[in-house]
């Protein structure tokens, strides 16, 4: 499958958005609360996205034969314990109709290198608990889980996100 990937702006906010918003509909379904995911707006996304990318937020769109399939958004992490030199990757997503096809890895691929050209020295995210697709992927990629977790509402549900990293 071909595809190219460019640096996307806050231009972009509206592809960015729908790419998370209809894989949110579909990836976390069955495990975050239906009633927080049927009642979501869709448009959620455009306003951070307009507001952050370009100030304190990088984003990066895949496409083939011309259509958007996924996207990754990353910054300098701001975690305060975090080495100066930890990059974080915020999102990391794919339109269902892509899933599976292989293209997910050169996307990754691309914002690992971008996060090293920054001066970075790890690459870090956050996957849910029940996100074992993401997380098989994430070790394939090289990254490994560690004992930090964050817990998060979503919703009525209490979530669990681990964290994984990897040295770059």
């Amino acid at each position: 499958m071909q595809y190219t990937i460019y640096q996307a702006s806050a231009q972009h906010a509206q592809i960015l958005n729908d790419i998370h918003y209809k894989s949110w509909m579909v990836c976390y379904r069955g495990m975050l609360d239906d009633d927080f995911l049927d009642t979501m707006d869709s448009q959620r996304w455009i306003n951070p996205f307009q507001k952050m990318i370009g100030e304190s937020l990088y984003a990066a769109v895949l496409e083939t034969d011309g259509r958007p399939a996924g996207c990754v958004t990353y910054r300098l992490s701001d975690q305060p314990y975090d080495n100066q030199r930890t990059g974080e990757i915020v999102s990391f997503y794919f339109l269902p109709d892509f899933w599976g096809k292989g293209i997910a890895a050169p996307l990754m691929q691309w914002v690992l290198t971008e996060l090293k050209q920054m001066g970075c020295i790890y690459a870090s995210l956050w996957v849910l608990e029940q996100n074992q697709r993401a997380q098989r992927f994430y070790k394939k990629m090289g990254f490994l889980l560690t004992s930090e977790l964050l817990y998060s509402d979503m919703g009525r549900q209490k979530t669990t996100d681990f964290r994984m990293m990897k040295a770059l």
